[in-house]
């Protein structure tokens, strides 16, 4: 795990297979080609993580070290983490991003294979997803600022936008009369 600065927040990479849940500093799954990046927020506690989705389905080993490579198991696992950090579930939002068949294989069935498992995952687990970009043939990478809750996409090497972000309405610079 590497750490990097961006946003004037700690950057921890997040490597393949891997996921991470944290209330403060950023979170990146870089590279991203057939694997699929999910990001799960709370924007009423601040609290969010990304996992890095290898491969469709679940383990077949009920105990295997590395199930978190798996989309059902990588996401509940992050949901679980996330719940223990003190995020409501019924709050949480997702967003995801990768699945492409970056070496341009007519054969290639994981890349969509990865993407239709992450998004009947979410589904089941009542999460919405809001935004996503998923498919294609270039790589990705998708970083999140746990603080702002910007989610943002890198698509090759263009520069990094925002993806996603939570709508943040103040009131106090609301002013309904002209004095």
């Amino acid at each position: 795990m590497d750490s990097f600065r961006i946003f004037d927040s700690t950057l921890e990479e997040v490597d393949t297979g891997e996921l991470r849940a944290a209330s403060q500093g950023a979170l990146r799954a870089s590279a991203l080609g057939s694997c699929v990046a999910v990001v799960l927020y709370d924007p009423s506690a601040r609290i969010g993580g990304l996992a890095h989705i290898m491969l469709p389905g679940r383990a077949r080993l009920p105990h295997d070290r590395l199930h978190t490579r798996f989309a059902e198991d990588g996401i509940q696992e992050l949901l679980n983490e996330l719940e223990a950090l003190g995020a409501n579930p019924r709050e949480l939002i997702a967003c995801a991003a990768g699945g492409a068949n970056v070496l341009h294989r007519p054969d290639d069935t994981v890349c969509a294979a990865n993407i239709a498992s992450v998004l009947e995952t979410i589904e089941q687990l009542d999460i919405p997803l809001l935004a996503s970009h998923l498919g294609g043939v270039e790589r990705r990478t998708l970083s999140i600022v746990l603080a702002s809750g910007q989610v943002w996409l890198t698509i090759a090497d263009s520069t990094p936008r925002i993806l996603w972000q939570p709508f943040c309405f103040d009131a106090t610079h609301l002013s309904l009369d002209e004095r």
